[in-house]
């Protein structure tokens, strides 16, 4: 079993250590890698879609708990799912001219 009050402290020790990484010289590299802009781009739809999948999995599990399978799976699914409404659903309407 995860304990999310520690997994919470680490999430948010890393995004502070990565903003303070970008704050320095080298640290506009760091920003610029295509993968980061990547996950920066379809962050939103990242973030819309992994609750309803965490409950979806909460659901249907037999011991009620998430251990670290089904968080790898919850990731995975939850990271396939962003990239194709990233690219199927937010692409084309933010291109899209709306009048």
């Amino acid at each position: 079993s995860v304990d999310f009050g520690s997994l919470r402290v680490i999430t948010c020790a890393l995004t502070a250590a990565v903003i303070v990484a970008a704050s320095c010289s080298e640290g506009n590299k760091l920003l610029s890698m295509r993968w980061l802009v990547y996950i920066g781009d379809i962050s939103y739809v990242l973030y819309l879609v992994h609750w309803p999948i965490i409950v979806f999995e909460h659901t249907i599990s037999v011991t009620k708990v998430l251990y670290t399978p089904d968080i790898i799976i919850v990731l995975i699914i939850s990271l396939a799912l962003a990239v194709l409404m990233h690219h199927l659903v937010e692409k084309p309407l933010l291109a899209r001219k709306f009048e």
